[in-house]
């Protein structure tokens, strides 16, 4: 059974690194063609996608862990709560 007390650094420190870069690799074509408004939808694109993407991942774990506990026989809450895990 995962914690469900704590935070997944390395998934922050990933949304953190990677969207960002690929973000900016994706649009800079576009800002070299006389086109900054098409080169920041598509990286503003990447990065809601991402973060998105990494919201629901986080909502699926903490779903495993609580549906654990209760299977278990006992309740549990994450801590933080769902709602600060997904804000950071």
């Amino acid at each position: 059974m995962g914690r469900v007390n704590g935070l997944s650094w390395h998934w922050i420190s990933l949304q953190l690194a990677v969207p960002p870069v690929v973000g900016v690799l994706l649009a800079y074509p576009f800002w070299r063609k006389s086109q900054p408004i098409f080169g920041n939808i598509v990286g503003t694109a990447v990065i809601f996608t991402s973060a998105f993407g990494l919201i629901f991942r986080e909502y699926a774990e903490i779903d495993l862990m609580v549906q654990a506990c209760l299977d278990a026989g006992r309740t549990c809450f994450p801590d933080p709560s769902a709602f600060a895990r997904f804000a950071i």
